[in-house]
């Protein structure tokens, strides 16, 4: 008859195995970020000011839009009287 592993055995041993195979796969995905991160970095570039202007102003009308759809969601909740 074969004896079971103990429940110390399966808590203490598997969880080194399996921590350690954590360890590498963070360590492969950290890997590849930088390698990512590097290339991105060597790709862009600093925006011109017109490129600069036209990025603000689209943030702005972002902004203003959703900004005025909660206004009308608060408007429509005082009318209805929620």
């Amino acid at each position: 008859m074969v004896r079971p592993y103990s429940i110390y055995y399966y808590i203490f041993y598997d969880y080194k195995f399996y921590n350690s195979g954590i360890q590498m796969n963070v360590q492969e995905d950290f890997n590849k970020f930088m390698k990512d991160a590097k290339r991105v970095l060597k790709v862009s570039r600093k925006p011109d000011k017109d490129e600069y202007i036209d990025l603000a102003k689209i943030s702005a009308l972002g902004v203003v839009v959703v900004g005025g759809i909660g206004y009308i969601i608060v408007c429509l909740g005082h009318v209805i009287g929620l």
